[in-house]
Parts: structure tokens; sequence; C-alpha cells
């Protein structure tokens, strides 16, 4: 999609990666350091692996600024695998969530789309599931 970077190749994403459980948001809205929420997802079967989402914008409508691949908690900066360029990049700016990102990978990107879907759905579950 215009305007997001995409750092990983589409087989650089295991089916394992795809097995995920979201585990909560760890910022402070604002506070992620794009001026939204950094949410974690563990690697379900995994040794510590874990994804974390940059989303911007309400319940319904987060989306996407940086999805990174982290090895585990305790890794310091972790490795962007999807990041959305600034509006100095020359870039059309329209941002979009997991899903919809999801849905422009189609069958070009099977394993981007899994993943993208994989992790909209646990963070739908996570919300429904958490009391406000």
């Amino acid at each position: 999609m215009a305007g997001y970077v995409y750092n990983w190749g589409d087989a650089d994403i295991t089916d394992a990666m795809t097995s995920v459980k979201c585990a909560g948001m760890i910022s402070e809205p604002g506070g992620d350091g794009y001026g939204g929420t950094n949410w974690c997802f563990t690697i379900v079967g995994g040794s510590g692996e874990q994804w974390h989402a940059h989303l911007s914008g309400g319940a319904d409508g987060r989306t996407v600024n940086v999805l990174r691949y982290k090895k585990s908690s305790t890794d310091p900066g972790g490795d962007n695998a999807i990041k959305f360029l600034d509006k100095g990049s020359g870039f059309p700016t329209s941002k979009a969530n997991m899903k919809r990102l999801a849905s422009t990978c189609g069958t070009d990107y099977p394993q981007f789309n899994k993943l993208l879907t994989a992790l909209s759905q646990a963070l739908e579950t996570y919300v429904i599931a958490t009391p406000k």
C-alpha cells in the first residue's frame, strides 16, 4: 500500500510467526514515540518472540505506524517489518488499519496477509474481552 515500506520480504514471515495472541497495550496513548499506542502480541508457541504494533486512532480505526518484530521481551529495538512514511517522504500519507493492510497484500504477499489478519483478529478479540 502506498505510504508504507515493507522492510521484510514475504518469505521472511514463517507460519509460526503468524500464530499470535494480543498481550495488551504497553504504552499510554501518545507515549509510543509515534503519537499513538504500542501493542504487544506474543507469538504462541514461540520462545519469547513478539510483534509490537504502534497504532494511532480510536478503537475501530487504529492505523498502523510501525510493525516491529522482537526476538524477546528484552530485545531493545527490534526489527521493523512495516513502517509508514511521513509527509516528507513524497508518498501519499493515507494510513490503514491492519485489516485493510492485509487486504492490500492479497495473494501477492500471502504471509503478510496472514500475519496482518492474525494481528487484527487478536487485537479485536483482546479489545472485546477487556473491560474498560
